[in-house]
């Protein structure tokens, strides 16, 4: 958390082993590294100096061409597409059996639920969720800059405040997303439902207002999405596992839902390919335990604020 008069601004990484992204995901290409042939080699996504980040650059994706370049990648290995919601789902004689919303039936040998934080299809098998606090975002975004502003910063930003903390990142386009974290019962107190509210308190956090000064145009969007850690239990059962968000969900603040998803999910493929699902069901709820005893020494960094939602994380 930032200390008075600077700001932390970290990469964080998680500990589960995870692959590059692949390379067509940019967001921009902002530097050229020397390939082993000696010719240079463009790199695939955006990298920012992270001055108080222990393990150095960190990358911002674009999530939108990130995701079609997995779904394209899906495609080549022979995956095929449906969409639409799961009505219903049961296991039959060592199958499931899979209803989609317009009345499709799909079968299958494995069940893999990557519907994050909300683990619709595991919870719908027995898994219950755990949860470990009840950390909201109210999210907005900001943007495009002023005409003429300076090349704005590419690096993600966190600043602390009494109610809980401000997050920022640059998005494609131009755009800003910023949120205000805190907990649920403290929004109404806090009034960072309203629009002009959350503007003021925005004010009065000077790393954030500084960052996001040269964006115009009105605050667009501000929806409450769920930020706290949580985790399926089990994460895995019989042909099925819960990967991603859906398996272990962590805060904003340990920037970590893409890696997660992209190392639980060969993970957990090969697991049922080998007959480990319990293994791999401990071994999720092993690294969730871990990440919250982080978490944990992260927030206590923090000692200005003797506030409620403080107190709670001491």
């Amino acid at each position: 958390m930032g200390q008075r008069g600077r700001a932390h601004e970290a990469r964080r990484r998680a500990e589960l082993p995870h692959p590059r992204p692949p390379r067509p995901a940019v967001l921009e290409r902002r530097r050229r590294r020397q390939a082993p042939s000696g010719r240079l080699r463009p790199l695939a996504y955006a990298e920012a100096r992270h001055p108080f980040g222990p393990y150095g650059e960190g990358r911002h994706l674009d999530r939108a061409r990130f995701d079609a370049t997995l779904l394209q990648a899906a495609r080549a290995a022979g995956a095929r597409l449906h969409t639409g919601r799961v009505r219903g789902v049961r296991r039959e004689q060592g199958r499931w059996r899979i209803v989609t919303g317009d009345g499709s039936v799909l079968s299958a040998v494995h069940l893999v639920d990557a519907t994050g934080r909300t683990a619709r299809l595991v919870r719908r098998l027995g898994a219950t969720p755990i949860r470990s606090d009840h950390l909201v975002a109210v999210a907005g975004l900001l943007g495009p800059p002023v005409t003429g502003a300076a090349e704005p910063e590419r690096t993600s930003l966190v600043e602390s405040t009494h109610w809980g903390w401000w997050y920022t990142a640059p998005l494609p386009g131009g755009e800003h997303m910023v949120m205000a974290v805190t907990d649920a019962d403290l929004l109404a107190g806090s009034r960072l439902l309203e629009p002009e509210a959350w503007r003021a308190q925005a004010q009065l956090a000077g790393h954030i207002r500084d960052r996001t000064a040269r964006w115009e145009g009105p605050l667009r969007g501000l929806r409450v999405p769920a930020a706290g850690f949580a985790r399926a239990e089990p994460a895995a059962g019989p042909g099925r596992a819960a990967v991603g968000d859906a398996a272990t969900a962590t805060d904003p603040l340990a920037a970590r839902g893409i890696v997660t998803a992209l190392a639980t999910g060969p993970v957990a493929a090969r697991a049922g390919e080998t007959g480990a699902l319990d293994d791999y069901a401990r071994r999720i709820a092993a690294v969730h335990a871990e990440y919250l005893t982080a978490q944990a020494a992260q927030y206590r960094r923090e000692q200005r604020w003797d506030t409620p939602f403080w107190r709670r994380r001491r």
